[in-house]
C-alpha cells in the first residue's frame, strides 16, 4: 500500500479512462452487453404451436411411462402365475408317484 501522505499524481495520459459507474465492470462484460443480439419478436401463433407441441410431448411421455409400468406389472403377475403353476404340477407329480422308503438296511458311510 502506498503511504498515506504520498501525493496523488495524474494517471498515465495514454491509459483508457472509465466512468465511475464502469470502474468495477470487466471490459469484456461491457462489450458483451453491447454486442448481444436480442431475441427478435415472435409471432403469437408460433409461440402457441410450440406450447401445444410441448404439452403433447408431455402427455405422450406420461402415457409411455404408464404403459411401461403396466407391462412390468403384467410380467410380474405372469411370473407369479407361472411359479404357482409349476409348484402345483410338482405337488401333483409327487402325489401321483409317491417316494418309496427303502425296504432294506441303509448303510451310511461316514468318514
Amino acid at each position: 500500500m502506498p503511504p498515506k501522505d504520498a501525493q496523488k499524481t495524474d494517471p498515465d495520459p495514454d491509459r483508457v479512462r472509465t466512468r465511475a459507474k464502469n470502474a468495477n465492470t470487466h471490459p469484456g462484460m461491457a462489450a458483451k452487453e453491447a454486442l448481444r443480439v436480442r431475441n427478435p419478436p415472435r409471432d403469437p401463433d408460433t409461440i402457441q404451436t410450440e406450447k401445444d407441441k410441448k404439452a403433447l410431448k408431455k402427455v405422450e411421455k406420461k402415457k409411455t411411462a404408464e404403459d411401461s409400468k403396466a407391462k412390468e406389472q403384467q410380467a410380474a403377475q405372469f411370473v407369479e402365475e407361472y411359479r404357482a403353476r409349476k409348484d402345483s404340477e410338482t405337488m401333483k407329480e409327487n402325489a401321483a408317484i409317491p417316494r418309496q422308503k427303502p425296504k432294506g438296511l441303509c448303510c451310511n458311510l461316514l468318514n
